[in-house]
């Protein structure tokens, strides 16, 4: 059963870390469990996902040099205010 550790710091103002953090540990056998403890995890630092499921979703072109855009997403586009790189899977690997 793998073990999985998400570490959250937290920055001031000026963008240096604070001391706060949040950690977060668990075991699980399937990747649905993952995750539902990712989506917990994320809301656990204080960020609101937009309503949905956080699912698994094979990126097909990441094998092939290409990678995905916002243009890729539609239904994202509008929900959530991202610099135009956030979705480019290969640009943030």
């Amino acid at each position: 059963m793998p073990k999985f550790t998400l570490i959250c710091e937290h920055n001031n103002i000026y963008g240096k870390p604070d001391g706060t953090k949040v950690t977060y540990e668990f075991n699980v056998d399937s990747i649905n469990d993952v995750l539902e403890h990712v989506d917990l995890f994320i809301r656990g630092c204080g960020y609101m996902p937009p309503p949905g499921t956080l699912d698994y979703v094979v990126d097909e072109y990441s094998d092939f040099g290409g990678g995905s855009t916002l243009d890729d997403y539609p239904e994202l586009k509008d929900t959530v205010e991202h610099h135009e790189s956030y979705f480019d899977t290969d640009r943030n690997k």
